[in-house]
Parts: structure tokens; sequence; C-alpha cells
């Protein structure tokens, strides 16, 4: 953005000022003069626009898809660097080990408690108490691809590719060279968001509703009123949560049909969201007049407010992906069990108790 524009202000104030008048003039402002008086507006204009970014003038869009950076598994809870892992013990908060991984993409939590985490070149899974990672097959992360647990298998994950509409299992294996196993095609998936229920089927938006399949089967077609944003497993295999780019939830009871079991609202746009058991959370954020705030929310599956908390500033954001930095280090986790979540990404993390919302660990 900063490229750009110092490039056209260039354009725009630099035009014709090598040239020579064709004929006399009234005495003037002198070169130095005028450079400095350029000088000065190119000076403001930059300002200005840097203001916007600074100040949030600048809305800042829910993001069609989140690359996980935090997470938590049993007794553990993990975050991705700009270049490593890092591993904590839970409840304790104590770091168990930091590990290199390049280009790391995203984190997932596996059916056994366990997490894994995926990057350019390699594939870590974390064990509960471990002190080390172990090393498996590498998964293909193209672009777009997102991925969810297989959840019958703690040793499997799906890789869901939005554009072609289908999902790759992989096997998560330590004699296999490639950890590709067989691909399903998504009948009527719009390439919107998906979900892997408790019981292994994966529900996901289409152009009508939504449909509910199993890898051996066909979907089955579901009406919804609510055009999803994000979809989220609830605690019940037969439930899920439904939530709207603009903050409205509903508590999805799933069927032959599909039945709306309870409404409610986050009260602004999400940028990130998490279920956990019949808990809810969510980042979002405020657009005024007098700049952007973030705030953490935390919903039970009945629409009762179990935490509420306002986010610190981050530090002004530049640069043409200021919008992908910012909504990256804002990222959510929820531990279904331990009785906490976690905000944060690459260069930010914070993580706090739900019972009362104390801070136990900040970087």
């Amino acid at each position: 953005m900063r490229r750009r524009l110092f490039a056209a202000l260039g354009l725009l104030l630099g035009t014709g000022c090598d040239r020579e008048p064709a004929r006399p003039v009234p005495a003037g402002p002198s070169a130095s003069e005028v450079a400095s008086a350029r000088r000065a507006i190119v000076a403001k204009l930059v300002a200005s626009a840097l203001s916007d970014v600074r100040a949030r003038k600048l809305e800042l869009a829910a993001p069609e898809w989140e690359e996980c950076r935090v997470a938590f598994g049993r007794r553990l809870f993990v975050r991705l660097g700009p270049s490593a892992l890092e591993a904590f013990s839970v409840p304790s908060m104590t770091p168990l080990f930091t590990e290199p991984l390049e280009e790391p993409r995203a984190l997932v939590e596996l059916a056994g408690g366990s997490v894994l985490a995926i990057g350019a070149e390699a594939t870590l899974r974390v064990d509960p108490d471990a002190k080390t990672p172990v090393r498996l097959p590498r998964v293909p992360a193209t672009p777009g691809a997102v991925f969810l647990p297989e959840r019958r298998n703690s040793t499997q994950i799906w890789g869901i590719h939005r554009g072609a509409g289908i999902a790759a299992r992989h096997e998560l294996a330590l004699d296999r060279t490639s950890s590709l196993t067989d691909t399903i095609t998504l009948e009527g998936y719009d390439g919107g968001p998906i979900a892997a229920m408790k019981n292994g089927e994966l529900l996901f938006r289409s152009s009508d509703g939504v449909r509910i399949t199993v890898p051996e089967g066909r979907p089955r077609r579901a009406r919804a009123e609510l055009r999803a944003w994000r979809l989220l497993p609830a605690r019940r295999v037969d439930q899920a949560f439904a939530v709207s780019a603009e903050g409205a939830v509903e508590l999805w009871q799933l069927g032959e049909g599909l039945l709306v079991r309870q409404r409610m609202t986050l009260g602004a746009r999400p940028i990130s969201a998490v279920s956990a058991g019949d808990r809810l959370a969510a980042v979002l954020v405020h657009e005024t007049p007098a700049g952007r705030s973030f705030e953490l929310r935390v919903l039970s599956a009945d629409g009762k407010s179990l935490l509420a908390r306002p986010l610190a500033a981050p530090a002004a954001t530049l640069g043409d992906d200021w919008a992908a930095q910012l909504v990256a280090d804002h990222g959510v986790a929820l531990s279904e069990s331990d009785g906490f979540v976690a905000v944060g990404g690459p260069t930010r993390l914070r993580v706090f108790a739900l019972d009362g919302g104390k801070a136990v660990l900040e970087r």
C-alpha cells in the first residue's frame, strides 16, 4: 500500500517539474521554496494515509478462512510462531519445547488429544507431556486448503481443497512416505465453511443451505436461513454452531432436517471463532469513527456470556498485507476441559482463564 501511495504521489506532484516556462512569468517563489512546498504536501498526504491505517479507519473484513495458529490438546497448548512451534503444558502453561518449522501453515487438534503442526516441508505431532515432537510424512498444504481432524481416527486428518470441492484423507504414520490415502468429492459444496463433527460426519455449506455427509455415503441436505461464515461442532454429535459474518449465532440440531435450538448474537463482526464442547469463543472487531478495537467473547450454548474481555490494541501494522497480519494475530483457541481460551498468532499471544478472565500467559 505504501509503495503504491508513494508512486502515485510522485507521478502526481512531479509532473512537469523539469520543464522551463515558455515565456517570462512574474517573479514568484524560488525553486527551493517550490520544492519545499511540494515536499510538505507529499508529507501531509502520506501522513494522512498512514494515520487512516493506524486509526483503524480502513475496515477490517472477516476473513473467509483462517489458518489456525493456536490450539489446545489434552493437557497441551501449541502456538505457531513465524518459523517455529512452541508447546506448553496445561494447566501450568510451563514451556515444554520450541521446535523449528519452516513456513508454518496450520494446527490441527487431533481426536486423541495431540496437536498436529503442518509446515511447508515437515509435519510435527505434539503429544501430551512429550518433550519433543514426532516427525511425520509431509502433508501437502496447497494455497486455500484447510485441515480438519478425522474424528473417528486419531491418526488421520482431512485436507479440504475448497476450489475443487475435494476432501483428501491423510494418514499420519511413521512408516509412510506419502500421507495421502484417498479423496472424496463433497457434492454440493460451495467452497465455504466446513466442520468435522464428533461422529465423523462432515458438515458443509451449500448453495441451498448445508449438507451433512460421511465419507462412505451421500450427503443429506438441510435448508438454513442463516448464511454461515463458520460451522463449528457442539458437544452433542448431532448439534453444531453456525456463525454469520455479521455476528449472528445459531445452535443447530441436525437430523433428517435442521432445527434451530438457540439464537444469539456476538454483538459485533467476528474475525475468528472456535468451539469446544458447549462453548463458543470469538474475537470481535468494533469499527467506530474513533477507531478500531478488538474484544474476546465466550458464550455458552444457551447464549449466556461466560467471558467478555477487551483486547489491548496491537501495534500499528503497515504494508500491503496489514489486514492479514492483524487477523493472523487474533486467532482464537478454546480448551474443552481445562478452562482456558487463547488469542494469538505469529507475533502475539495471550492466554486467559475462563474463570475470571485472568491472563495466565502473554508474549
